[in-house]
């Protein structure tokens, strides 16, 4: 600073030029630049500022800008709290001082507050005031920490104040040095007696049961050097005498440097908590008297080593009348501990209990004998105190081997119902499906999930209904249902062939509570059945067939012969036409008699024909019959191709075919023929012959084609589309029919598809 203010223009300031300073003037600039302290002069009425390196942190961003100036322009921000103290002094020549004097400063981030020692010195030229000299010191640390401690002594002061349990605060020699609301209520003694007193003066306690003095806990933090606690059976005697149960710790109070500064003592007021617990030790002994003579087995484990301190008869037993009374568990059950049980105990002691259901143990038995294998349901339950410790372990089960025993048989018998080929089921007397086996599931298509629950007549059609009332009426009497045949509906709509066996379950006394089931499926031995049934009938009719043809034959040959003499003597070209159709229909009377319900094929060359021209002679065959009975008949023979084919047999499977719809639409109706080329799914020709009749019910449409199956109630043989799907299928072909019988639609379509090349069709092939 000393080149600074060499430097400096004073000659542009009122104190003009160095060289004409007065000796006052120089001598105290000079005392303020050599100054180890924070110093400054201002001089003249302007208080012109003139300072030293340890006061530059005071002007802070405005140095070195300050030197030189007025001191209200320099410190305009803090003049309304200096500026009247330095006009003071400047007038009445007196020195002024100021402690922790609070002034604002400026700083590069604005102004801050800061706490100074303000001094003032008048300096005097010809016996007048000409300016001020003084040293000042920033104390803003120092104020701020005091204001900190103070608030930090507040705050201890109202959280010890605030606590629930008494403390007492003492120093290194274990006199009192502060207390809160609570200890003074206990004790008997305000703060402002106790301070200053020995804690064993205040702070009296004895052993409740042997009424003798306790070492005062600050005597035993002093002697020990750690966080120290008192008996479980300790009074506390107040000022006036009375007594109270209490608890309590104390704890050393260490400095930065480990030295001991002091001792804290916190207890409480447990009286509360000792009737509890005297009350909840005369409830655990009515409780463990009565399990003494409780059906369930009982224990009391206590400790860390879990000794038995109390058993009742039950548990003897169980352990084959063993003397476990005072003994750890390990010692006395040591069977037990190679079983895992004493890691479960350990656990328990922790606090969480433990529930076992159906647990082996494997007990010891008496010498020379066998173990025995018990089945237990138990609970091991902590033993809590009052203040929510764990001092033990409350044993209580029962020994369910007989039960155990019974649910592995029964596991045993679920596995083999569920692994049966067989359905097995259960239900209740309201039909109610109790148990659904593996087998039940593959066979309907229901899981368990799905059955159990729910009622049995989800798979019983509704026409069979009332079957399932009569079963039950049966089995409420006690009886058995055997064999019995009947069909069932499964998941996805089929119905199958079945047989039940249905018995009557029993409870335990002896009254009929539901019904089991066994169902197997007979679809494939009815089918087998049915089929050589067919095949009876067909035997029969193949022999009926050879008498038919044998019989028949010869007056058909003299009708036909008939024909022939007969077509010499028409002229009429319509006669003409009317004798060949009456012969072509005479020659095919006579393939039908020899090929009788189809089981004589026919065995005439398949040839080239069109399927067309085939369809288009049958409709004229039957368009009289259509007009008469009021069936439009439309048809689209669209079809130019030609394939190998059995004429006769074609021409037999479209007559049915027409003769059936005919048969469908006894009011009248629309029946239409149609031939035509696709190639999809294969290349060949598609007859369809359809009808807006009554149609063909949704179950008896699957057995259409079924020998001898027929649904008209006077006539039909069942034979036509058994033979026509035998014949089609002989040419390689498919037949398929379609049927609805809704009010605004139905009708039944047939479609036959003949392949290009047939089967009949061997040059080409080969």
């Amino acid at each position: 600073m000393a080149d600074l203010v060499r430097d400096y223009d004073w000659s542009s300031t009122p104190l003009g030029p160095i060289e004409t300073w007065s000796k006052e003037l120089l001598t105290i600039v000079n005392l303020t630049l050599a100054s180890s302290s924070p110093a400054r002069t201002m001089w003249g009425p302007q208080l012109i500022l003139i300072y030293n390196d340890a006061y530059r942190p005071i002007p802070g961003p405005r140095h070195p800008f300050a030197l030189g100036k007025s001191a209200r322009e320099v410190y305009s921000e803090s003049w309304h709290v200096v500026g009247p103290l330095l006009e003071q002094a400047l007038a009445t020549g007196k020195t002024v001082f100021h402690e922790k004097l609070l002034v604002p400063l400026p700083t590069e981030n604005g102004v801050r507050d800061a706490y100074l020692n303000y001094s003032f010195n008048p300096i005097f030229e010809n016996e007048a005031i000409a300016g001020l000299f003084g040293s000042l010191h920033d104390v803003t640390g120092e104020v701020v920490a005091l204001r900190k401690l103070a608030e930090s002594e507040a705050r201890a002061s109202r959280i010890l104040q605030s606590i629930g349990d008494a403390v007492i605060v003492t120093d290194e020699h274990a006199c009192i040095t502060d207390m809160n609301h609570v200890a003074e209520s206990l004790t008997g003694w305000t703060l402002k007696d106790a301070r200053g007193e020995l804690l064993s003066a205040v702070f009296r306690i004895v052993d409740e049961k042997l009424r003798e003095p306790v070492e005062s806990p600050a005597d035993k933090v002093r002697r020990l050097g750690t966080i120290v606690g008192l008996a479980n059976h300790t009074i506390l005697i107040r000022k006036d005498g009375t007594e109270t149960a209490i608890d309590d710790s104390g704890a050393p109070i260490w400095d930065d440097e480990g030295k001991l500064t002091g001792i804290i003592l916190v207890f409480r007021d447990i009286t509360e908590r000792k009737l509890a617990e005297r009350a909840m030790l005369r409830e655990r002994t009515r409780a463990f008297e009565a399990l003494q003579q409780a059906p369930v087995f009982f224990a009391l484990l206590q400790g860390p080593d879990h000794v038995f301190t109390m058993v009742n008869p039950s548990y003897l037993r169980l352990v084959n009348n063993r003397d476990v009374l005072n003994k750890p568990v390990r010692v006395a059950l040591p069977e037990a501990a190679g079983q895992g049980y004493i890691d479960i105990l350990d656990k328990v002691l922790q606090g969480e209990p433990f529930v076992g259901n159906g647990i082996r143990f494997q007990v010891e038995a008496a010498q020379g004998l066998p173990s025995d294998e018990r089945y237990l349901d138990f609970v091991y339950q902590p033993l809590r105190e009052v203040d929510g410790s764990v001092s033990g372990i409350i044993v209580v089960g029962n020994d369910v081997t007989d039960r155990q025993t019974a649910e592995e048989a029964m596991q045993r018998l679920a596995a083999i119902v569920d692994s049966s080929d067989d359905v097995i089921l259960s239900k209740d007397l309201n039909g109610i499906i109790t148990s659904w086996n593996g087998a039940a599931s593959r066979l309907f298509g229901y899981t368990a999930d799905e059955m159990v629950g729910q009622s049995i007549l989800k798979l019983i059609p509704d026409d069979l209904r009332a079957e399932e009332k009569r079963i039950i009426e049966t089995i409420r009497a006690g009886q058995r249902v055997e064999h019995f045949e009947t069909v069932r509906l499964t998941k996805d709509g089929r119905l199958i062939e079945v047989s039940v066996t249905v018995s009557p379950i029993r409870g335990d006394r002896g009254l009929v509570i539901g019904a089991s089931k066994i169902l197997r499926d007979i679809s494939d031995r009815k089918r087998i059945e049915r089929s050589l049934m067919q095949a009876e009938k067909i035997a029969a009719t193949g022999r009926m067939a050879a008498t038919i043809a044998h019989e028949i034959n010869n007056p058909l040959e003299a009708v036909m012969n008939l024909l022939y003499l007969l077509r010499s003597k028409i002229t009429d070209e319509d006669g003409l036409n009317y004798l060949s159709t009456a012969e072509d229909e005479l020659g095919r009377v006579s393939h039908i008699a020899k090929q009788t319900l189809g089981y004589y094929r026919e065995h005439t060359a398949a040839t080239l024909a069109s399927l067309s021209e085939i369809a288009q002679h049958a409709v004229i065959i039957y368009e009289p019959r259509c007009s008469a009975a009021g069936i439009n008949f439309s048809t689209s023979l669209q079809s130019s191709r030609k394939a190998i084919l059995r004429r006769g047999e074609m021409m037999q499977v479209i007559s049915n075919l027409i003769a059936n719809s005919i048969y469908a639409t006894p009011s009248g109706g629309h029946l239409s023929v149609s031939v035509e080329d696709i190639e999809e799914p294969a290349s060949g020709t598609l007859l369809t012959i359809s009808d807006d009749g009554e149609g063909i019910a949704p179950r008896d449409l699957p057995r259409v084609f079924e020998a001898f199956f027929t649904t008209r109630s006077t006539v039909g043989t069942g034979i036509g589309l058994f033979v026509a799907k035998q014949f089609i299928e002989g040419h390689g072909g498919q037949i398929s029919i379609t049927s609805q019988r809704d009010v605004e639609s139905h009708g039944t379509t047939v479609r036959v598809f003949v392949p290009l090349h047939t089967l009949y069709d061997v040059p080409r092939n080969a």
